[in-house]
């Protein structure tokens, strides 16, 4: 089996992602997010999603900023994702959910509507970097 550098294969994925048109910030999350799930051992939901959540970007992308905000109050945000992909509307929902809890203590963001979130252990560790 051929052994390929992290860093390499994240810029593979990427130039992929950034091909199929989406924004190049939400191709960058995305393959940063499954190659680390592959590094971090959970290879069903890291580089071999690639082809299919590129397929998926090229038919049908939706930006985040067409997504619609539910409700809103001072702690809880609920978001209608309209189908917008997953791993990108999460890590949004996490830069929203640090604000809230940075100016109420709390913060918590509901999302629906949205795809695939792939592996749920790789945000966690991403609060304290926000």
């Amino acid at each position: 089996m051929p052994v390929v550098q992290h860093d390499v294969l994240k810029d593979l994925c990427y130039r992929i992602f950034a091909a199929t048109g989406i924004p190049a910030d939400d191709a960058l999350i995305v393959a940063d997010h499954v190659v680390e799930s592959h590094l971090h051992g959970h290879d069903s939901h890291g580089t071999w999603l690639v082809s299919g959540y590129a397929r998926g970007m090229k038919n049908n992308y939706v930006r985040w900023e067409e997504t619609e905000v539910v409700r809103d109050t001072p702690v809880l945000r609920v978001i209608n994702g309209k189908g917008a992909n997953g791993i990108v509307a999460v890590n949004r929902a996490l830069d929203i959910a640090v604000e809230k809890a940075q100016n109420s203590s709390f913060g918590f963001v509901g999302l629906n509507h949205i795809t695939h979130i792939c592996r749920l252990g790789d945000y966690p560790p991403r609060i304290p970097e926000r």
